[in-house]
């Protein structure tokens, strides 16, 4: 018995009912209706567009606030004693960390950092040198060097760091080799810090000393003009027990010092306290970062 044919008509409504079904809850062609969860391809890369713009100018924002609050902590740190500052530091820890943040965006602007400068003069020393790196920031000399490193700052950054004021760290006389002030002779009692690393040098020890130049001047002014200050700033060492081995004054940012501490009497150290004054604007000026 033949069985009964279904029209193509029916069979074609059955399998249109079919599809309609199974795309229930799915966008038509202009797209008014979308299951659970979807969105708009248009309405997607809208939103994302409108988050990037949102965190951009989040960034932006905390850019330049880190950038005033670098330039407000900078002038802090050179016209205010060291303890000042440590007390500053302690207070708000988090400071600390934008001033490295922004201390370091500044100098990766100069054509060569002091640091590394110093970095390859430590590796041509011999490996049982003992150094001292006095406001050493992250460290990086003791990160790098195959030698013995102290290393001071008024924050921990990592675990080479001794907190400890540069006019007094936990280091017995005469047990250095070298020490290193390397854009680090801020404050008003900066001639303290030198005191304390002479204390800490051996006899005939090395002190390396790196500062920016317009400490020693105005910015813009000739070499010529600049040598006064820099011809001060000597002599303040010489007055403290150290002979200049070795000046350089080639880099467009800096000056690079070597002195070497003389041995004095007992009765000569102990007069080199009382040459130490809190006027120190006079011999090395702040250094004002735009």
């Amino acid at each position: 018995m033949d069985q009964p044919r279904v029209s193509r008509g029916k069979a074609k409504g059955k399998r249109g009912a079919k599809n309609a079904k199974d795309n229930k809850g799915r966008s038509d062609v202009g797209g008014k209706k979308r299951g659970r969860g979807d969105v708009n391809p248009g309405e997607r890369m809208k939103k994302m567009r409108k988050g990037a713009t949102k965190s951009t100018l989040q960034d932006k924002f905390k850019s330049k606030l880190e950038s005033g609050q670098f330039r407000w902590l900078n002038e802090q740190l050179y016209t205010t004693t060291s303890e000042e500052a440590m007390t500053l530091f302690k207070k708000e820890p988090k400071l600390y960390d934008i001033y490295h943040r922004g201390f370091e965006v500044q100098v990766e602007k100069w054509p060569e950092n002091p640091v590394r400068v110093i970095i390859k003069e430590v590796k041509r020393m011999p490996e049982d040198w003992v150094l001292g790196d006095f406001g050493c920031g992250n460290a990086l000399i003791a990160r790098k060097a195959k030698q013995k490193v102290h290393s001071f700052d008024l924050c921990k950054t990592n675990e080479h760091v001794t907190v400890a004021n540069s006019a007094d760290v936990p280091l017995d006389d005469c047990s250095l080799d070298v020490a290193i002030f390397c854009l680090s002779l801020m404050g008003t009692d900066f001639r303290r810090f030198l005191l304390e690393s002479r204390r800490v040098l051996k006899d005939k020890g090395l002190l390396i000393v790196a500062e920016v130049k317009s400490r020693f001047g105005t910015e813009g002014v000739q070499e010529s003009d600049m040598l006064g200050g820099i011809d001060a700033f000597k002599r303040v060492l010489n007055g403290l027990g150290f002979n200049l081995l070795k000046e350089d004054t080639n880099n467009k940012m800096f000056v690079l010092f070597r002195f070497e501490k003389q041995p004095l009497s007992k009765k000569k150290e102990r007069k080199l306290a009382e040459t130490v004054s809190q006027d120190d604007e006079v011999v090395l000026k702040s250094c004002r970062y735009k």
